[in-house]
């Protein structure tokens, strides 16, 4: 596969300009060779965990299953942009994982690796052009959110991305 930079190279190497929303991060996680399942995790302090602990098999992501639908989605897009920036081109012999916390320190936002992957999970679930076609088309701001399957704060630091 081409080495993927963003969201937007994401899904125009998936789907080119056939983008059906809400866009289906779990279906995107199988095409980039991700196993993403719900399951329980222990620590309630972690969002996710992305791993490849054995040889040729996949990257398996096992996204908490305490959290809502909505936010699950969220996690799956954060995952696959951690996948991007960190796995997409790893050599099918590496053994490899990530944690992915949620807590005070983690939404600080000073990670430059997490602010990537929060931006990329974004950009992912709420496509620009897709956006600015609804947003043009005069949605309301809760209806846009629903297009998407996306909380309101998401959307809103969606729009703040994109200075809107």
């Amino acid at each position: 596969m081409t080495t993927i930079h963003t969201a937007d190279d994401l899904l125009r190497h998936l789907y080119g300009d056939n983008i059906q929303l809400p866009i289906n991060v779990w279906e995107i996680a199988e095409k980039l060779g991700i196993v993403a399942m719900s399951g329980e995790i222990e620590d309630k302090n972690v969002s996710a965990v992305i791993y490849k602990k054995d040889v040729p098999k996949p990257f398996r992501a096992v996204i908490n299953s305490d959290e809502s639908h909505i936010r699950r989605r969220l996690i799956v897009a954060h995952v696959i942009g951690h996948y991007i920036q960190l796995y997409q081109d790893s050599p099918a012999d590496k053994i490899a994982g990530i944690v992915d916390y949620r807590d005070a320190f983690s939404s600080m936002q000073t990670n430059p690796r997490e602010v990537a992957a929060n931006r990329f999970a974004l950009s992912l679930l709420m496509p620009e052009r897709e956006l600015l076609k609804l947003w043009g088309k005069g949605y309301l701001f809760e209806d846009i959110a629903d297009e998407f399957r996306v909380s309101r704060s998401a959307l809103a630091t969606r729009l703040k991305m994109l200075n809107l």
